[in-house]
């Protein structure tokens, strides 16, 4: 019989224990999903500030003189477009163009960068990367650090109050190492949510002091099912639904992350010789339902599905034929046709207020 691996905690866990999270498993870690309500969760990050336990995302420590070498060798965006003190979106593929991973990397200085990686691939991309490092170090310094996402119009005020003034001048994709809470973090100007905010990572023993810091600064505990349902409004793919070892990034609309002109990356040549005869869309559903993983919209496979903060309406991300067009159409989930419309992402528009009302019927 195969010894059953217990799932890791993060350096938070006591936190989340004592705030009442309901907690699960999730990629080999046990985290919460909520503390009550998704929707209330996830409308606290679109209003004012919430914040997310991170601590399951790999962080890995790559330094040395060639390690820029090597992370222009993995990833498909072009980190010589930014520089020491900026972070970068990328995604690392297989020679046939799918996707192993996105990721986002911090460059801290002239030849250090921290590597942010999903959890539930970590090992994976672990040794993606040993592969490729000839002689360069690296380190998985992920349970050793915690990591938080403070999100929302009020994050960068409610951190800055905390120490780290410099927060409210950073440039989106900015990094700093400053102070939060009387300890020392790096702090980036990155998120999963759509909204404004922060990442911060601080040593594993000081995430505690700075989760309850940021309580009692009054940002809202959020869970994994808020996250999820905020990156679905915004069309953000998941690894595992949009994003896979048999999925081009160009597919799940990550072109801007993709840059071939005049570089060979892994995975290059094939997203040269192959472009994309699907694209990810969007639909909310008209009444009440709970989409999932696998369900049709005509022609279109759903990918992911939830209920949307905003729209207070069921959503999801599908794959569907270039052809396919936005408007009505017809969500086949569980042996029931629900009338839906499939829109082009993302599927809010965050320049408009939040809605009190519902928009569907039951």
């Amino acid at each position: 019989m195969a010894a059953v691996t217990e799932s890791l905690r993060s350096p938070l866990h006591a936190c989340h224990a004592d705030a009442g999270g309901r907690m699960i498993d999730f990629g080999g870690w046990r985290l919460p999903v909520h503390y009550g309500s998704i929707l209330t969760e996830g409308r606290a990050v679109r209003t004012g500030a919430g914040m997310f336990d991170v601590s399951h995302m790999g962080r890995f420590d790559v330094r040395g003189p060639r390690a820029l070498d090597v992370l222009q060798r993995l990833g498909t965006n072009d980190l010589t477009r930014i520089g020491p003190g900026r972070a970068q979106y990328t995604l690392w593929c297989n020679p046939d163009g799918g996707v192993i991973d996105d990721l986002i990397v911090f460059w801290m200085r002239s030849d250090e960068f921290m590597v942010v990686v999903n959890g539930s691939t970590r090992e994976d991309d672990w040794a993606h990367l040993s592969a490729c490092l000839d002689g360069t170090l690296a380190v998985d310094e992920t349970q050793d650090t915690a990591m938080i996402a403070v999100q929302g119009p009020r994050a960068r005020e409610i951190v800055a109050a905390l120490g780290a003034a410099e927060v409210l001048d950073m440039k989106r994709f900015a990094v700093v190492r400053t102070t939060v809470a009387g300890t020392g973090a790096i702090v980036s100007r990155t998120g999963y949510t759509g909204e404004d905010g922060v990442e911060l990572v601080t040593d594993a023993g000081a995430g505690p002091r700075v989760w309850e810091a940021l309580r009692e600064a009054g940002v809202v505990p959020c869970g994994l099912g808020a996250r999820d349902a905020l990156r679905m409004e915004m069309g953000y793919p998941l690894y595992g639904h949009e994003l896979g070892p048999d999925v081009s990034p160009l597919e799940a609309g990550l072109d801007f992350a993709v840059r071939l002109e005049g570089r060979d990356f892994i995975g290059s040549e094939a997203l040269r010789k192959h472009p994309p005869e699907r694209r990810l869309v969007g639909f909310v559903a008209s009444k009440r339902c709970v989409p999932q993983p696998g369900d049709a919209i005509g022609a279109a496979t759903v990918t992911s599905g939830g209920t949307s903060v905003v729209l207070d309406a069921p959503i999801g991300l599908a794959f569907a034929p270039l052809h396919m067009v936005p408007g009505p159409a017809t969500l086949v989930t569980r042996g029931k046709e629900i009338p839906c419309e499939v829109r082009e992402l993302p599927l809010i528009d965050r320049s408009r207020p939040i809605p009190a009302t519902a928009t569907v019927s039951s």
